[in-house]
């Protein structure tokens, strides 16, 4: 007689987790729990609460445990046969002997992402008469189902004209307009401007949605945060659950005091005196008082203006107008002494990732607790980017159809110098966008194919002759990730469990539908978000055979798969406490098991 190393395997799905002392038969649907067969609350009653450490009286050594998890079922006969019973019954592993078990741990929660790819164009990538040329090549699993082939298209910037005198093309047109003859530029089917794109790229690459942080929400009279000053191109923190990068900003800030001030404007009608008032533009600071020195007598222009009191509320830039005189004498802030909230902010650059009602905080030496929140984000796949001479480099995103000039509005207005003194570069981006066949419970079939793998997508530049680009044009790709335990995949798995329990799934006859609401098979169905990704936590233990036919020591394996929800965060705070709590309960019957929390799901 041979036998197996492998595990059996039996599956479990919680919803939630018992208190103590509940009998089995009193567990709702997907309870979990472990029960005891003696102990002080009674036998075959729940002994562990979600959290609770266990406890000697509770548990004493060499006391056997099962665990339990409550039926999914509503009835618990079929067509109320009494033959046919049975089915509330809840579902429970084998005894488990705590010196027996050897191995816990859990998978992740990694959820499906798509690739992207990106492809960028400097300033001086398109000179006008020359013709820019991009490859897209789809990969994997998908496109090979769906062609039996790999799939690629090949687009160009033809039929973009120079204006005389012009020497570049705009990057960001050129860069649209090979992305809308790749993949189409995103309009309904029924506008005029609509373009379909290339039929064999379309059904797995769409326009990329770099979500960038196009406005935040406007800023409250008394600012926010404190510690700031007037910055540009200043970084900011992600602070909520958000994957947003990249978002820089300029601010002003609410200062305290006045440092210094320049540009004078000297007016009429002043006389030298010390002291003077000053009221600020815009309005926000106070105090501020100045010494003024005029060139003669009473009634002439204010010649200098020395700072006296440095007043409070105030912002590089405020205008002062010195009181007295024919009221027409100003001097800018040049500088603060202490800095304070922020008073405005500009978005420079809008990054990719975020969510509205997303936080970030901006960062600044100096400066903390400046929390913003993101009002809007941006749709589109084109990112622009100006730089001036000076350096002061602000990016925007733009549909492929606002790139090219045929959205409703929005459109980009394209440079016709933009190689001069601000210079235009650009970058597109794609996205995998294949949506696998699915069919909905009534027909669920354990037989139908469901996607786990992502489409990958490779961009890159081509010249005139079609060979790669390697001056000019910079491309990037980041692969997508599968998702963990798809919902696809527990089903199947309790499906299975269930049949080894003699409960059937019946599929693939005419009358399977009407058979398995019958047979309660919806409700098992039901219990399971199938585009849902799951935590799986996982139990094992051996029962030895301390007398076999082979006449060799040998041991049954049991391997126990409970499955939550990842979006279900307290009960996998509650789940991680429970199994902590069964490790303690191995340590303490001289058997330390730890619970491996970086486990990988490799079952």
């Amino acid at each position: 007689m041979a036998y197996f190393n492998h595990a059996f395997n039996k599956t479990f799905l919680a919803t939630s987790i018992a208190g103590a002392d509940v009998a089995t038969s009193a567990l709702t649907t997907g309870q979990f729990a472990l029960v005891s067969e003696q102990g002080a609350l009674g036998s075959w009653k729940s002994v562990l609460a979600a959290g609770a450490a266990p406890a000697v009286a509770d548990l004493p050594k060499g006391t056997h445990g099962y665990l339990v998890q409550g039926s999914v079922y509503t009835k618990d006969t079929i067509g109320n046969n009494p033959g046919h019973g049975g089915y509330k019954e809840s579902v429970k592993s084998k005894g488990i002997n705590p010196r027996y078990i050897t191995e816990m741990w859990k998978s992740s929660c990694s959820v499906a992402s798509n690739a992207t790819a990106k492809l960028c164009l400097a300033a001086d990538c398109a000179p006008c008469g020359k013709t820019q040329f991009m490859r897209i090549d789809v990969k994997g699993s998908p496109a090979l189902r769906f062609l039996n082939h790999n799939a690629y298209a090949i687009a160009d910037s033809a039929n973009i004209c120079c204006i005389d005198g012009q020497e570049y093309l705009d990057a960001g047109l050129v860069i649209a307009t090979m992305a809308e003859m790749a993949i189409g530029n995103g309009l309904m089917k029924s506008n005029l401007k609509y373009v379909a794109g290339d039929p064999l790229i379309t059904p797995f690459v769409g326009e990329g949605d770099p979500d960038g942080a196009k406005t935040l929400s406007a800023i409250a009279a008394g600012g926010v945060g404190s510690g700031y000053a007037l910055g540009t191109s200043l970084a900011t923190v992600a602070t909520s659950p958000s994957k947003g990068t990249g978002l820089t900003v300029q601010i002003t800030a609410i200062a305290a005091a006045v440092a210094t001030v320049g540009s004078l404007v000297g007016g009429t009608g002043y006389t030298a005196a010390v002291g003077v008032a000053t009221s600020a533009s815009p309005a926000g600071g106070t105090g501020a008082t100045i010494t003024t020195l005029t060139s003669g007598g009473a009634g002439t222009p204010v010649t200098t203006a020395t700072l006296v009191a440095g007043g409070a509320g105030y912002s590089v830039g405020d205008v002062l107008t010195i009181t007295g005189g024919g009221g027409n004498a100003t001097v800018t802030v040049a500088t603060i002494a202490a800095t304070g909230a922020i008073k405005t902010v500009t978005v420079l650059d809008e990054g990719a990732g975020y969510a509205a009602a997303d936080t970030v905080t901006v960062t600044q030496t100096g400066g903390s607790a400046g929390v913003l929140t993101v009002a809007t984000v941006s749709e589109g796949a084109v990112e622009i980017t100006l730089t001036t001479a000076a350096g002061v480099v602000t990016t925007e995103y733009y549909s492929i159809a606002q790139a090219v000039g045929k959205a409703a509005s929005g459109n980009y207005v394209p440079s016709t110098d933009p190689n001069g003194t601000t210079k235009v570069s650009a970058c597109v981006t794609f996205k995998g966008a294949y949506v696998d066949t699915e069919f909905g419970n009534c027909s669920f079939d354990t037989r139908d194919h469901y996607n786990a793998e992502p489409v990958e997508i490779i961009v890159s530049s081509l010249d005139e002759t079609g060979n790669p680009c390697n001056d000019c044009g910079v491309a990037s790709r980041t692969p997508g990730s599968m998702q963990q335990t798809q919902g696809e995949r527990v089903i199947r798995e309790l499906i299975m469990s269930e049949r080894y329990r003699q409960s059937p799934y019946n599929q693939g006859n005419a009358s399977s539908a009407r058979i398995r609401e019958i047979e309660m098979s919806d409700e098992l169905l039901a219990s399971v978000t199938r585009s849902s990704t799951y935590l799986g936590y996982y139990f094992k233990h051996s029962v030895p055979r301390f007398n076999n036919p082979s006449g060799v020591f040998d041991n049954d394996q049991y391997v126990y798969k409970i499955y939550v929800k990842c979006d279900d965060a307290d009960l996998i705070t509650a789940m991680n406490s429970f199994f902590e709590t069964l490790s303690l309960w191995s340590a303490d019957n001289f058997n330390p098991v730890p619970f491996d929390v970086d486990g990988i799901d490799a079952v």
